[in-house]
């Protein structure tokens, strides 16, 4: 509860980056918004109707404030001098920076769900149903997204143990991962091999797979619905393995830098 806490409270005393935060879902919304209405007027790629469209990216946008992962920030207090206190308290950085990262993407949910919900309802008129057990099928399959795409950016934050700038991977690891994990675009777009082969992969089950759950773009068979749960807890298990392994061997490079 005294993270939770001292998230809102640096929310609230640094109201201009919430406000830019809640700013920047909204326009990312609306620009997935106007240029897939563009697309459809021509051609019904993927979206069966406008309603679809919007409902998709609806929940992309809230996954994409869920999800947010800041973990990759630790290269900066690797290279700043500035982790020599976190490694001293008597608790695990990794779940330390996943607890401050999850409470700080609650708040700003909290935030944004409101606007983004009158936009999209009374804006652009979107109609959804959803049953309670395609909610709580989301609901089990938003932690361990979140798992994966935190594990993900805490490796990132560790390349700075063993290079000194990390800005540019991380720029590029973040591209890479919102293109193929359902956030530019659906992955059933891609070439049918590459949308197979993103199915056994940790990055189908970061946006796309939740998103495909509550919207129904697609029914899944009791079957694949439980096999898909099944690779994704696999991933969570080998991320986790790999997080915890890297930050052990790779934390010795900081601790004799350091003396």
């Amino acid at each position: 509860m005294e993270i939770a806490l001292f998230h809102i409270k640096k929310a609230c005393r640094y109201r201009v980056k919430l406000f830019m935060d809640i700013a920047n879902v909204m326009l990312n919304f609306l620009v997935q918004y106007y240029l897939w209405t563009a697309i459809l007027s021509s051609n019904r790629l993927f979206f069966e109707d406008k309603n679809r469209m919007i409902s998709y990216y609806f929940y992309i946008s809230l996954l994409s404030v869920l999800m947010k992962c800041n973990a990759s920030d630790i290269a900066d207090q690797f290279k700043n001098g500035k982790m020599d206190r976190e490694l001293i308290r008597p608790v695990n950085l990794f779940a330390l920076k996943m607890y401050e990262n999850i409470f700080s993407n609650l708040f700003l949910f909290l935030c944004s769900l409101p606007l983004l919900s009158v936009l999209t309802f009374l804006g652009f008129g979107m109609k959804i149903q959803v049953s309670m057990n395609n909610l709580l099928l989301f609901l089990l399959a938003v932690f361990p997204g979140y798992l994966l795409h935190y594990c993900l950016y805490f490796l990132v934050g560790l390349m700075a143990l063993l290079i000194d700038e990390v800005w540019a991977i991380r720029g590029i690891v973040g591209f890479c991962i919102n293109m193929v994990t359902g956030y530019y675009l659906p992955v059933e777009m891609f070439p049918g091999w590459i949308s197979k082969a993103l199915e056994y992969t940790p990055f189908y089950y970061i946006y796309y797979f939740p998103t495909l759950i509550i919207s129904n773009f697609r029914i899944l068979e009791k079957g694949e619905l439980l096999w898909k749960y099944i690779i994704m807890s696999g991933w969570v298990l080998i991320l986790l393995g790999i997080s915890q392994f890297a930050f052990k061997k790779l934390v010795k490079n900081y601790t004799a830098y350091g003396g």
